[in-house]
């Protein structure tokens, strides 16, 4: 009785449907990211004299990194942070796309599936997920 009702329920959550976020809120957010990065790179002090600073502007850099790599894989960050060599290798380009989704991609989005490659990694919960 127990096994189903954790199946039931991990069904449940499976189907699950979850709201997309709104585009504006996405750009706005993407180009809050991009101008804060800029900012950090041009901040950043050309004699290493004052490690702190260096390390403090470092730090702050590779956070907004990781917030656009996950933005734009949208994916949670703890799969970012442990993604591994390995996985990084096997990562493969899927030209392939379900016709009705390319009927509606424009040509730079087409151009985006044949250029960029799928990386699977270990989910929260051991399972394979796309990246």
């Amino acid at each position: 009785m127990v096994f189903m009702a954790k199946e039931s329920k991990a069904i449940e959550r499976f189907n699950n449907q979850k709201p997309l976020p709104i585009v504006e809120d996405v750009v706005k957010l993407n180009t809050y990211l991009r101008n804060e990065a800029s900012i950090l790179r041009s901040s950043a002090p050309t004699d290493l004299s004052t490690p702190a600073d260096l390390k403090e502007i470092y730090s702050s850099l590779c956070k907004v990194s990781l917030a656009e790599v996950i933005l734009f894989n949208r994916k949670r960050s703890g799969e970012a942070e442990r993604l591994k060599t390995e996985d990084f290798v096997k990562g493969s380009i899927n030209d392939v796309v379900d016709k009705d989704i390319s009927q509606t991609l424009s040509k730079f989005e087409r151009h985006l599936c044949k250029s960029h490659f799928r990386i699977e990694t270990r989910g929260k919960s051991l399972k394979s997920g796309e990246y």
